[in-house]
């Protein structure tokens, strides 16, 4: 099958018709952008072809365009049975629901008819056909394990190899491995575990049985030694705590350790005290010391108060003398400026009247000079005009280039239908020639006979060349005949009045751009702006007569504007002096008021005492008997801390003497409880005989115990008899897919030289990649080497298909995004070689990486 076209409608976001056209055999690439919609037309295909028209789910709802609508695509392929044209349109309303099929141009089959017909043509996977082994989606790293894929790819190798039956030693084999089978399910299930009720399941139970209770036994004769043991050693200890001499030893460390901690709280107590004592006089004398700071600090910063107020006020009236001075020369300058501004004013007027005249005076040469510039600028707005309307008569630059094309193929049809024509080659070698139409073929050179020939040869007669009934020289015709098509659609005899009528294009075109060039050189501005400029220009008046010239004008303006201008110099400069003064003024109101402030503060500080000074010097007396009174307190501190006991020590020993007293007691109690106990155990269990239990339990442990062994013996034999019937038929299954590994060979060598991929007869999956000796698992491949196999496996089904007949196009959706630069480069490679024999359609959104692809290049275009 060969796909020659798609065009969509209504389908995600093409909700105006698009298309692919001139899809061709071998190699085609499709390379844009992300959301250029690429996968669009992948699922769209793929929905025309395998999903129902009835149909309504996800995969179908998710081709609804946002805005909504019928999805509707339009498939154009060729099989050998001839060409064929699909369409296909789902909806949400019944009546909507659409599909038709035309094969060479004739409708064949509508509804649920065509639906049947296509599926037959096609053979899709649920009816054992190949078609969904051959789609590669984005980001495929895989092969499916399991469903339609795997069903597809074990039924296109038992039609290419035949059946599994006739290669594994057929029923008697089969037959062998059932009573073997059989024979085993007597003690195993079918997951491999023993039977319920079973003989195996019976004899593990038995012997089950019979461990657990010999441990249970021996675990009573172990903890009847242990806990006559455990009985001599309380006993024991029950001596040691009960020894009257230990009882007094007890007691008299615990009175010991209370009298030791009594004196040690009385000392305690009186150093107390004395740390109290020293707390009050060191408070008395931080309380002393802050007041004589506080007074000492006020004192100094009301005398620095009044000696700061003192030299503000000695600045302030200089300040404001200078300020009135700056104002008074301020206003003066004002007035002269503005003289200086009206008689500049008046200079500028005249010069401007004077100006005016002049250009009056020579009105008529310039106005004469854009008149003729008018007219010629006009004439070259009437040339593009009349140039541009014969530019529209021509053909555009996309009907040319459609032609050329078109044309292109017509040549490339007759190359080929040359090449593939059947040829003669001449070799003489006496003196008779062959002839055709009278005239003698060349030597040495093949000739071509497309239509076939009729030959003369010299001294024997004529050779009758016929092409067959498989001729080539159809497509030559076709191609002429679209073609033909293109020209008359475009309103063309044929190629040479479609040159003629661009060669009247062109030059149309040329004089366009000199009218072009002619228009900006009378009228750079354009013509309204030249109009604007003649209206301009003004008419002489009587009334400038009395007017000085320009240059006398100019003279006379620019002694006005100097002396402007050392009028302004002047203002700015007397503006500058009267704000310095008046910031100078404003900074020394702000010192003197801060001053007063702190004045005001530092004597508010002050207003309790009547005499500072002398309340100074008392505080600084009663300052020094405080400080005696604390040095006396931290002497008797020390004393007592250095003569006290460790009262935190002298507690743990009094407290451990009495733990020690109150633990002997618990223990008493917990030994005697324990010890009857144990004799209550020990007598129960020395009545239960459970020494003799054992030995009997035993014997019939080993007992059961052989007969297990002898199951399990002969299900072993039979599970090896079992997997040695098995690797016979998988010996034979080896070569039921050396077909698709013979394909693949070539392929694998490619990228990996020297290696070999090992397939699953039974799932058909690659399991093994072997290189230089090494086994790697399928799937700790990483995700690019996987993506690659998996490629290749489907390019070499599709190599299988075709050499059986039955060719399938392979068709990629960005399929190859996790290879790297330099093997995706052999991906290429090997693409365009396998293209060779069957049709390969490539969607990629990575343009510069498939840029070297190669390949017929395809493009979404709006459909016509």
């Amino acid at each position: 099958m060969q796909i020659h076209s798609i065009r969509l409608e209504n389908v995600r976001r093409f909700t105006d018709p698009v298309e692919i056209k001139g899809i061709g055999p071998g190699l085609n690439v499709l390379s844009a952008h992300n959301e250029h919609g690429k996968s669009t037309f992948f699922d769209a295909l793929h929905a025309a072809f395998f999903l129902d028209r009835k149909s309504m789910r996800a995969d179908v709802a998710s081709l609804i365009p946002h805005p909504g609508g019928d999805p509707e695509v339009t498939i154009s392929f060729s099989t050998t049975a001839g060409r064929w044209k699909l369409f296909k349109r789902w909806s949400r309303t019944a009546s909507r629901k659409e599909v038709k099929l035309w094969k060479d141009e004739v409708l064949i089959g509508q509804e649920d008819q065509a639906e049947a017909l296509l599926a037959d043509i096609l053979k899709a996977p649920k009816s054992g056909g190949p078609a969904g082994l051959l789609w590669v989606r984005q980001g495929l790293v895989g092969l499916e394990e399991k469903g339609d894929e795997q069903n597809v790819r074990r039924d296109l190798l038992s039609s290419v190899t035949g059946e599994v039956e006739a290669m594994t030693g057929g029923r008697r084999m089969d037959t062998i491995r059932a009573s073997v089978k059989a024979s085993i399910s007597r003690y195993l299930t079918s997951t491999g575990r023993p039977k319920k009720d079973g003989d195996l399941a019976r004899a593990q139970e038995e012997l089950q049985d019979l461990d657990q209770r010999h441990a249970a036994l021996q675990s009573a004769v172990s903890d009847l030694g242990n806990d006559l043991g455990e009985r001599r050693r309380l006993r024991r200890e029950l001596d040691e705590i009960e020894d009257p001499e230990e009882k007094l030893r007890r007691a008299a460390t615990l009175k010991e350790a209370e009298s030791a901690l009594a004196d040690a709280e009385r000392a305690a107590e009186k150093l107390h005290g004395a740390r109290e004592t020293e707390a009050r006089a060191k408070a008395q004398v931080e309380g002393a010391e802050e007041r004589l700071d506080r007074l000492t600090k006020a004192i100094s910063e009301r005398d620095l108060a009044e000696a700061a107020l003192r030299t503000v006020k000695q600045s302030a009236e200089p300040a404001q003398e200078r300020l009135a001075s700056a104002e008074t020369a301020h206003s003066e300058t004002i007035k002269a400026q503005k003289v200086s501004e009206e008689a500049a004013e008046a200079a500028r007027a005249v010069l401007k009247a004077s100006t005016r005249a002049e250009l009056a005076a020579t009105s008529q040469t310039r106005r004469t000079e854009f008149l003729k510039n008018l007219s010629a600028a006009e004439a070259a707005r009437t040339e593009i005009e009349k140039a541009n309307a014969d530019v529209a008569l021509g053909p555009n630059e996309r009907t040319v280039g459609q032609i050329a094309k078109l044309a292109q193929a017509v040549e490339i049809a007759r190359i080929g239908v040359e090449a593939s024509a059947p040829s003669i080659t001449v070799s003489y070698t006496g003196e008779g020639l062959v002839r055709k139409d009278g005239e003698p073929l060349q030597e040495a050179t093949r000739i071509a006979l497309p239509d076939g020939a009729d030959l003369e040869l010299d001294g024997i007669g004529h050779m009758l060349v016929q092409p067959g009934a498989g001729s080539v020289t159809d497509a030559v015709a076709k191609a002429e005949t679209a073609l033909s098509e293109a020209l008359e659609a475009a309103g063309y005899v044929d190629r040479a009045s479609l040159d003629e009528a661009g060669r009247h294009r062109v030059e149309a075109e040329d004089r366009v751009r000199d009218a072009a060039a002619n228009l900006k050189a009378a009228a750079p501005d354009g013509i309204e702006a030249l109009q604007a400029l003649i209206a301009a220009i003004p008419e002489p008046s009587k009334s400038d007569e009395d007017l000085p010239t320009v240059e006398e004008a100019e003279e006379a303006e620019a002694k006005v504007i100097q002396a402007l201008s050392d009028a302004n110099v002047e203002l700015e400069k007397t503006r500058t002096e009267k704000d310095l003064a008046h910031r100078e003024v404003t900074r020394v109101s702000a010192e003197l008021s801060a001053a007063s402030e702190r004045h005001t503060r530092a004597t508010l500080s002050l207003e309790g005492s009547s005499d500072p000074e002398a309340e100074a010097e008392t505080l600084e007396g009663e300052l020094a008997g405080i400080r005696d009174d604390q040095k006396k307190a931290i002497e008797v501190r020390v004393a007592l801390e250095a003569d006290a006991p460790d009262e935190a020590a002298l507690k743990i020993t009094r407290d451990r003497a009495k733990t020690a007293i109150e633990n002997a007691r618990i223990r008493l109690e917990d030994i005697r409880v324990r010890l009857a106990e144990l004799d209550t155990r020990i007598r129960a269990t020395a009545s239960d005989a459970v020494e003799e239990e054992l030995a009997d339990v035993e014997e019939k442990r080993d007992q059961a115990r052989s007969t297990l062994t002898s199951i399990e013996t002969e299900v072993a034999v039979l599970g090896k008899l079992v997997d040695a019937l098995d690797a016979a038929r998988e010996e034979a299954r080896e070569r039921y897919v050396e077909p698709v590994l013979t394909e693949l060979r070539p392929l694998i060598d490619l990228l990996w030289p020297e290696a070999e991929l090992q397939i699953d007869a039974e799932t058909v999956m690659p399991t093994k990649l072997v290189r230089r000796g090494s086994e790697e698992d399928f799937d700790v491949l990483s995700g690019g080497t996987r993506e690659q196999i998996a490629l290749l496996v489907r390019l070499a089904f599709a190599q299988m298909l075709a050499k059986d007949g039955r060719p399938a196009p392979v068709i990629l959706d960005d399929a190859i995004v996790y290879t790297d630069d330099e093997r995706i480069e052999t991906m290429f490679d090997t693409l365009n070689r396998q293209a060779l024999d069957f049709q390969v359609i490539v969607f990629s959104c990575r343009q510069r990486a498939f840029r070297d692809l190669g390949g017929i290049q395809l493009s979404i275009e709006p459909a016509i």
